[in-house]
């Protein structure tokens, strides 16, 4: 069966991947405010207005740290002053504030160092590696914002904690003036079981996928599979569920968090004479951004999928259990990309 159309099912694939980078790329230029106003070179500061800033980074994204960084959750800020170019070195955080107390300033926030990063471009910002700003700490290490030195090009999203002997020349730091703000950076940290249900409608799944572009055509009519569908998955192959000890059999929809700080959602079901398979990254504003997805062009078949708590970054997808070329894994892979492999 799944054979028979295993080039279709690699065509969407593929297809659907680029469409997935063009939303995506779409969806961060939408996410980033507009660059801020020119300012005469002999000034020290940029001069940010009040808006609103989308903390952290478009899940997927690469370079993207899932336990570090928030997704595109937004923030209220306030005006505020930065320093055009990062000062010195100081040992840790503490030493930096006393610094900008000196100068009659502060450390800046975690959050108005993106800020400025977003409004006016790393390059703008001269960002050439981390810097402490101020912001939570966990346990002895403190933020500090930026990408590592020599890392590549600089993420305004990037975001570690470090232990002052982490660095021993110490790390540049940013004083700003103006009130400092009371919102703290959204929590990335997903805690929760590795697969847990998802509460979602059979009618708002079905919206939330005709409304991404990779999906708009073949998610069109889409149904979640039935238990009794699964069921028929290893039915196939001879098996039931009772039968099988390796894998637990889960429901055609649910969150899987495969690693610290990521969570996916999966969906499996019919659309039209289709059946189809995707993986999608939950927003913050309750939407969706594209993941990976299989359209299996057969719509008599069906699919079951399994979970192993000894291997949490790994599922197992399969149409017919224990049938060769009938199936395949969803794998969680480094840089936090799921993707759909066939066996």
């Amino acid at each position: 069966m799944l054979a028979l159309c295993r080039v279709a099912c690699v065509l969407a694939l593929v297809a659907q991947a680029v469409g997935c980078e063009r939303a995506r790329a779409a969806q961060t230029r939408q996410a980033q405010p507009a660059a801020a106003p020119e300012v005469a070179a002999n000034t020290k500061t940029f001069a940010i207005e009040a808006g609103e800033l989308r903390a952290g980074s478009m899940p997927g994204s690469a370079g993207r740290e899932a336990a570090n960084e928030a997704d595109l959750a937004p923030v209220a800020l306030g005006a505020f002053a930065i320093d055009r170019k990062p000062r010195g070195s100081a040992r840790d955080p503490e030493a930096a504030q006393a610094a900008c107390e000196d100068d009659d300033a502060r450390l800046c926030d975690e959050l108005e160092w993106e800020q400025a990063c977003v409004r006016v471009g790393a390059v703008a910002l001269n960002v050439r590696g981390r810097e402490w700003a101020a912001g939570e700490a966990r346990g002895p290490a403190s933020v500090a914002r930026g990408s590592a030195s020599g890392s590549g090009e600089p993420r305004c999203a990037a975001r570690a904690f470090l232990e002052a002997s982490a660095a021993p020349q110490g790390l540049p730091y940013r004083c700003c003036t103006d009130s400092a703000p009371s919102a703290r950076y959204p929590s990335p940290a997903i805690e929760g079981p590795a697969i847990a249900p998802l509460e979602r409608t059979p009618e708002q799944l079905a919206s939330a996928l005709v409304a991404l572009a990779p999906l708009e055509k073949s998610a069109r009519g889409f149904t979640p599979f039935s238990t009794s569908d699964i069921d028929d998955a290893l039915r196939r192959g001879k098996r039931s569920r009772d039968g099988i000890t390796t894998w637990t059999f889960l429901p055609a929809s649910f969150v899987w968090r495969p690693a610290r700080g990521e969570e996916l959602h999966v969906v499996s079901g019919r659309a039209g004479n289709r059946g189809l398979l995707a993986v999608l990254y939950p927003l913050a504003d309750g939407s969706y951004a594209h993941a990976a997805s299989a359209v299996l062009e057969e719509g008599e078949t069906s699919i079951a999928i399994g979970f192993r708590e000894t291997a949490p970054a790994e599922l197992l997808w399969t149409t017919c259990y224990g049938c060769p070329a009938e199936g395949g894994a969803i794998r969680y892979v480094d840089g936090g990309r799921p993707t759909i492999d066939f066996h």
